[in-house]
Protein backbone atom coordinates (compact mmCIF):
# COMPACT_ATOMS: atom_id res chain seq x y z
CA UNK A 1 0.00 0.00 0.00
CA UNK A 2 1.29 3.49 -0.81
CA UNK A 3 0.76 6.43 1.09
CA UNK A 4 -0.09 10.06 0.29
CA UNK A 5 2.08 12.34 0.47
CA UNK A 6 1.26 15.97 0.71
CA UNK A 7 4.09 18.48 0.46
CA UNK A 8 5.56 22.17 0.61
CA UNK A 9 8.12 23.83 -0.01
CA UNK A 10 7.29 25.96 2.70
CA UNK A 11 8.63 29.87 1.60
CA UNK A 12 9.25 32.11 4.11
CA UNK A 13 6.08 34.41 4.73
CA UNK A 14 3.94 31.20 4.55
CA UNK A 15 3.14 31.87 7.97
CA UNK A 16 2.86 35.88 7.92
CA UNK A 17 -0.66 37.08 7.80
CA UNK A 18 -4.05 37.07 9.29
CA UNK A 19 -4.22 32.93 8.26
CA UNK A 20 -0.80 32.14 9.36
CA UNK A 21 -0.07 28.44 9.61
CA UNK A 22 -3.35 27.55 8.48
CA UNK A 23 -3.62 23.56 8.39
CA UNK A 24 -5.03 23.99 5.32
CA UNK A 25 -2.01 25.38 3.88
CA UNK A 26 -0.69 22.02 2.75
CA UNK A 27 -1.63 21.38 -0.48
CA UNK A 28 -2.62 17.86 -1.27
CA UNK A 29 -0.55 16.13 -3.45
CA UNK A 30 -0.86 12.34 -3.71
CA UNK A 31 1.69 10.38 -5.24
CA UNK A 32 1.36 6.75 -6.70
CA UNK A 33 5.16 5.46 -6.22
CA UNK A 34 8.15 5.93 -3.47
CA UNK A 35 10.96 7.05 -4.15
CA UNK A 36 12.67 5.30 -1.09
CA UNK A 37 12.30 8.75 0.98
CA UNK A 38 8.50 8.30 1.37
CA UNK A 39 7.62 9.89 -1.72
CA UNK A 40 8.86 13.23 -0.34
CA UNK A 41 11.88 13.94 -2.69
CA UNK A 42 9.89 16.01 -5.17
CA UNK A 43 9.25 19.12 -3.04
CA UNK A 44 12.80 19.26 -1.71
CA UNK A 45 14.47 20.74 -5.19
CA UNK A 46 11.85 23.67 -4.42
CA UNK A 47 12.46 24.05 -0.77
CA UNK A 48 15.74 24.04 -1.91
CA UNK A 49 15.58 26.37 -4.67
CA UNK A 50 13.34 29.09 -2.50
CA UNK A 51 15.77 28.74 0.62
CA UNK A 52 12.63 27.66 2.40
CA UNK A 53 12.29 25.25 4.86
CA UNK A 54 10.74 21.61 3.60
CA UNK A 55 7.80 20.66 5.46
CA UNK A 56 5.47 17.65 4.33
CA UNK A 57 2.81 14.95 5.55
CA UNK A 58 2.47 11.71 5.06
CA UNK A 59 0.50 8.90 4.80
CA UNK A 60 1.55 5.65 5.89
CA UNK A 61 -1.63 3.50 6.34
CA UNK A 62 -4.30 4.76 9.45
CA UNK A 63 -1.14 7.04 10.57
CA UNK A 64 0.41 10.58 9.73
CA UNK A 65 4.03 11.52 9.72
CA UNK A 66 4.98 14.86 9.87
CA UNK A 67 7.87 16.34 8.75
CA UNK A 68 10.06 19.27 8.28
CA UNK A 69 13.57 19.90 7.23
CA UNK A 70 15.72 23.06 7.50
CA UNK A 71 18.81 21.69 4.96
CA UNK A 72 16.84 23.22 2.39
CA UNK A 73 17.30 26.28 4.06
CA UNK A 74 20.90 27.00 4.84
CA UNK A 75 20.53 30.62 4.96
CA UNK A 76 18.05 30.81 8.08
CA UNK A 77 19.14 30.90 11.28
CA UNK A 78 16.84 29.26 13.73
CA UNK A 79 17.34 30.90 17.12
CA UNK A 80 17.92 28.18 20.36
CA UNK A 81 14.46 29.48 21.68
CA UNK A 82 12.86 28.45 19.03
CA UNK A 83 15.08 25.21 19.21
CA UNK A 84 13.68 24.73 22.81
CA UNK A 85 9.95 25.45 22.29
CA UNK A 86 9.99 22.55 19.56
CA UNK A 87 11.73 19.74 21.78
CA UNK A 88 9.90 21.04 24.20
CA UNK A 89 6.37 20.29 22.27
CA UNK A 90 7.63 17.26 20.80
CA UNK A 91 8.25 16.12 24.52
CA UNK A 92 4.36 17.03 25.39
CA UNK A 93 3.46 15.10 22.45
CA UNK A 94 4.98 12.02 23.51
CA UNK A 95 4.13 12.01 27.09
CA UNK A 96 0.01 12.58 25.65
CA UNK A 97 0.68 9.79 23.33
CA UNK A 98 0.00 11.66 20.34
CA UNK A 99 3.15 10.67 18.43
CA UNK A 100 5.55 7.76 18.46
CA UNK A 101 8.51 7.57 20.97
CA UNK A 102 11.11 7.55 17.79
CA UNK A 103 9.63 11.24 16.60
CA UNK A 104 13.12 13.70 16.52
CA UNK A 105 13.13 17.67 17.47
CA UNK A 106 15.69 18.38 14.76
CA UNK A 107 18.25 20.95 14.95
CA UNK A 108 17.95 20.03 11.33
CA UNK A 109 15.72 17.39 10.47
CA UNK A 110 12.37 17.42 12.31
CA UNK A 111 9.76 14.31 12.34
CA UNK A 112 6.81 13.63 14.42
CA UNK A 113 5.56 9.78 13.62
CA UNK A 114 1.78 8.39 14.06
CA UNK A 115 -0.08 11.23 14.33
CA UNK A 116 -3.84 9.93 14.17
CA UNK A 117 -5.23 11.73 11.46
CA UNK A 118 -5.10 14.08 8.79
CA UNK A 119 -6.20 17.47 9.95
CA UNK A 120 -4.09 16.72 13.16
CA UNK A 121 -0.85 16.57 11.01
CA UNK A 122 -1.59 19.60 8.96
CA UNK A 123 -2.06 21.21 12.09
CA UNK A 124 0.91 20.50 13.84
CA UNK A 125 3.00 20.75 10.40
CA UNK A 126 1.99 23.94 10.19
CA UNK A 127 2.45 25.11 13.40
CA UNK A 128 6.01 23.19 13.27
CA UNK A 129 6.63 25.41 9.98
CA UNK A 130 5.40 28.93 11.80
CA UNK A 131 7.90 27.76 14.66
CA UNK A 132 11.03 27.44 12.73
CA UNK A 133 10.30 31.17 10.90
CA UNK A 134 10.02 32.42 14.96
CA UNK A 135 5.90 32.42 15.12
CA UNK A 136 5.63 30.05 18.61
CA UNK A 137 2.01 31.39 18.53
CA UNK A 138 0.68 28.14 16.67
CA UNK A 139 3.04 25.57 18.05
CA UNK A 140 1.72 26.61 21.47
CA UNK A 141 -2.07 26.46 20.39
CA UNK A 142 -1.39 23.06 18.78
CA UNK A 143 -0.09 21.44 21.88
CA UNK A 144 -2.56 18.66 24.16
CA UNK A 145 -3.86 20.47 26.89
CA UNK A 146 -4.21 18.24 30.34
CA UNK A 147 -6.84 16.48 30.93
Amino acid sequence: MWGRVDVRAAPRAWHDGPHAAAAGSLPRRPHSRRDGHGGLQSGVPAAKEQDAAFVAIESLGEHWTVKADMITAPQHAVADSVYDAVRAAVIQLLRAGEIRSDSSAGPVYFVLHDVAEEGRARELAAALHAALYGNLAPLARAMPTAS
